[in-house]
């Protein structure tokens, strides 16, 4: 489903409810991945709240991530997890056949970790009562406290978390260098547990930064030098690498924004082909046209308002863009037309046939489109503009059907 509608329409209310619903009464059969091209403090607040929440329980469970939140500051991390733990998918893909490093490609993540000294005397507190008590919800019990253990381990240049405990001080923002090999080696091949020690560690950049971190493609290219538009591609295809199952759910608010068309129309085809479900939010006359017209949804006011949806459509449309190429594309997508003079009258026509007892269900599918007979003066030709339309229309489905 494609949310569009002016701006303060609420498109992005409808994502919040879903969201906040989503946290406050967690699905067991729905993970939830919810990310915003830019920063959205409804967004960042509901999902703070609730890791805080999650941190405050006495309990040695892992972390629940049946709802996520990303924003584009964790794109590094991301990409870094789908090159290494999704061979042969969308992110491993993009930087192996790109042409300006292919045959060049070296992927390495560069972050700065600290382990704060309030940790190693919280996990040294637990060691004491859980000499004691042996059932005690100690830290190191923990999944990510383990996770850590094991990075600290397998990095060399790195003390390990007995040697921190040992000395009774953490560890200050040192900087270091993985290889994707390195990685994948570090958590044994487990995209899961390389998944969450990233993002929760970055959570609050409590160990480390997601903002603060760098990644190399090659030896000398970082991710900054590429464009916005694939900064952008690369944050939708690593969530999709990473999150893709018949039980996601993805959110996704403008997360077109800065696409060159022929990126919108990848990233279209392969939101269109995910095992999960999709909800966007778009301004883009270009991703509006990418879309089925079933799957487009107008917003007013914080609701869905599908009445006169086709009319409604177009004259969007001819405000986004001014553009009568764009009008036919997307009325090329409607299976049964009736070019009308007045909207209304078509829907006058409506009330008057259930008025009179008539089923109106055969008729319910027609989409009416408001267009002018053009019988301005005598020397008109009475539905003339009618028929060019219709002459327009059908170039336009055969210009689509050949480019096919």
């Amino acid at each position: 489903a494609t949310l569009i509608g002016e701006n303060g329409s609420g498109k992005s209310s409808i994502l919040h409810s879903i969201f906040r619903k989503q946290i406050e009464e967690p699905s067991e059969t729905l993970q939830l991945i919810c990310a915003t091209s830019g920063q959205n403090e409804n967004f960042s607040s509901f999902f703070e709240r609730r890791l805080a929440s999650l941190r405050s329980r006495k309990d040695i469970s892992d972390i629940d991530f049946s709802s996520l939140f990303f924003t584009q500051k964790d794109v590094r991390f991301l990409t870094f997890l789908a090159y290494t733990f999704k061979s042969n998918g969308l992110v491993f893909n993009f930087v192996n056949n790109h042409k300006a490093f292919k045959d060049q490609v070296s992927v390495k993540l560069r972050l700065k970790i600290s382990v704060p000294d309030t940790y190693i005397k919280n996990v040294q507190q637990d060691q004491i009562a859980e000499a004691k008590d042996y059932e005690h919800p100690s830290i190191r019990k923990r999944p990510f406290n383990q996770r850590l253990d094991a990075f600290l381990e397998k990095i060399e240049t790195l003390p390990d978390l007995d040697a921190l405990l040992e000395k009774g001080k953490g560890l200050k923002s040192t900087e270091v260098e993985v290889t994707n090999e390195n990685f994948f080696d570090v958590f044994d091949g487990s995209r899961v547990d390389a998944i969450k020690f990233l993002i929760e560690g970055s959570y609050n950049e409590y160990f480390f930064s997601a903002s603060e971190s760098l990644l190399y493609l090659t030896d000398n290219i970082e991710f900054s030098l590429l464009s916005d538009g694939e900064y952008q591609f690369l944050f939708v295809a690593s969530l999709i690498d990473l999150f893709d199952s018949t039980s996601s759910l993805f959110m996704l608010d403008e997360v077109d924004s800065h696409l060159h068309h022929k990126n919108v129309e990848l990233l279209w085809d392969i939101l269109s082909k995910t095992k999960g479900k999709v909800i966007t939010t778009t301004h883009l006359v270009d991703s509006i046209a990418e879309n089925d017209f079933e799957s487009l949804f107008l917003v007013e006011n914080g609701q869905i308002k599908n009445d006169q949806k086709s009319q409604k459509l177009l004259e969007r449309l001819k405000i986004l863009s001014k553009s009568k190429v764009v009008e036919l594309e997307i009325a090329s997508k409607l299976n049964n037309i009736c070019l009308i003079d007045y909207y209304n009258d078509w829907k006058i026509f409506e009330l008057l046939a259930k008025k009179k007892g008539l089923d109106w269900t055969p008729l319910s599918s027609i989409s009416p489109i408001a267009k002018s007979s053009g019988y301005s003066a005598a020397g008109d030709s009475f539905g003339a503009p009618k028929i060019n339309w219709l002459h327009e229309l059908r170039d336009m489905k055969e210009h689509l059907r050949v480019c096919k």
